[in-house]
């Protein structure tokens, strides 16, 4: 069972990256990522210019529009004054209320 399941989880992820460097192929990008790639000193080339349009494209989802709803969700918490469910209970137990001796 849960091998099934961790499959089930791998195959919708390799359809995700499949379906993202399709955007790519859609928009007609694919000069842009070959000049990318040819650009690159020789020890830093991928052997196929997807394979670097794969890993753009992951850094992309994963940083911009991750990175981006999670700055949303946490700017929208505190415009209304909401205390995140991770916070710690007791914020006094993050200053020290003891004075540095001399």
């Amino acid at each position: 069972v849960q091998r099934f399941a961790f499959n089930f989880l791998i195959n919708k992820v390799k359809q995700l990256r499949i379906d993202t460097v399709g955007i790519i192929e859609k928009l007609n990008l694919q000069q842009t990522f070959i000049d990318m790639n040819n650009s690159l000193p020789s020890r830093w080339q991928r052997s196929t210019v997807v394979k670097l349009c794969d890993e753009i494209m992951y850094v992309i989802g994963f940083a911009g529009i991750g990175g981006t709803s999670a700055a949303v969700e946490s700017v929208a918490s505190f415009l209304q004054v909401k205390i995140p469910a991770e916070a710690p209970k007791n914020p006094s137990t993050l200053v020290s209320t003891r004075r540095p001796t001399r």
